[in-house]
């Protein structure tokens, strides 16, 4: 099959992975299946060349899903995120925005399954099928590298939610963008926070959410101490004690917070 793919011969190899993937779905060999039937999208595709029919997209879409439930199944996570970047592509590309969506959502449950590692000097994670044990530091690694892909496949799936017509999904398109951002700040990558939940704010305005608008106002000003961009911060925080209708203790809150973003801000400047 690989021969084949190489020579450029789509359509014999697309049948030699589709008899070897039928004999590793039937020993349970998920990995490999998954790996296969990632194959055979390629050669689906390949035929079908640029711009190919619905019904070639339809295709490759159906054999990377089963491709993502198979790797989903074998707990083999950077593979599953492959997958689904290349699943999210082709919708994008078909203009499917409801697919890429439901994609994305449906990778970022898969992901959640992935267990922090906590408690011990390593970890048990599953890699090729396999329970293998890792040092820490690499548990860690994984860890952080599927809280981004959750950040971006959440951030992905409001953009299409915001993309979709004839009638925007604003509600939903503010909803993940919020989940992205946090997503993102548990990583430290505090910028793309600060861009998810700015873009919240933008799906909400206008729609009198006065209650919303403020917290989301403060934790743009906190992430954006912690990105170091204090001008912004201050300013942010300024503006919010300026508009909010908000109880003395929440007040009181945000004015220690601007004396705060002004002590660091004087020492930083000297």
């Amino acid at each position: 099959a690989d021969i084949m793919f190489l020579l450029r011969h789509w359509d014999q190899a697309l049948s030699y992975y589709k008899l070897v993937g039928s004999e590793y779905h039937r020993q349970h060999a998920y990995v490999q299946f998954g790996s296969v039937m990632e194959m055979a999208s390629y050669c689906i595709r390949s035929r079908g060349g640029v711009g190919s029919s619905a019904a070639t997209n339809r295709e490759a879409a159906d054999s990377l899903r089963e491709a993502i439930d198979s790797f989903v199944e074998s707990e083999a996570w950077v593979l599953v995120i492959r997958a689904t970047c290349q699943l999210i592509t082709i919708c994008l590309a078909a203009n499917a925005l409801e697919s890429a969506s439901g994609a994305a959502l449906k990778a970022v449950t898969a992901l959640r399954r992935v267990r922090s590692p906590e408690g011990a000097s390593g970890s048990n994670l599953s890699a090729g099928g396999q329970s293998i044990s890792v040092e820490r530091n690499d548990a860690d690694h994984m860890r952080v590298v599927v809280d981004v892909a959750k950040g971006v496949f959440l951030e992905l799936a409001a953009v299409c939610f915001q993309l979709m017509s004839p009638r925007p999904r604003q509600r939903k398109a503010m909803i993940y963008s919020y989940f992205a951002g946090e997503n993102y700040a548990g990583t430290g990558l505090r910028k793309h926070a600060v861009r998810c939940f700015q873009s919240c704010m933008s799906h909400i305005g206008g729609q009198g959410w006065t209650a919303v608008e403020n917290n989301l106002n403060w934790i743009i000003a906190l992430e954006e101490r912690k990105t170091g961009d204090l001008e912004a911060s201050f300013s942010g925080l300024a503006q919010l004690l300026k508009e909010s209708s908000s109880p003395a203790a929440v007040h009181l809150r945000i004015i220690n917070e601007l004396f705060s973003v002004a002590e660091q801000h004087k020492k930083e400047s000297e």
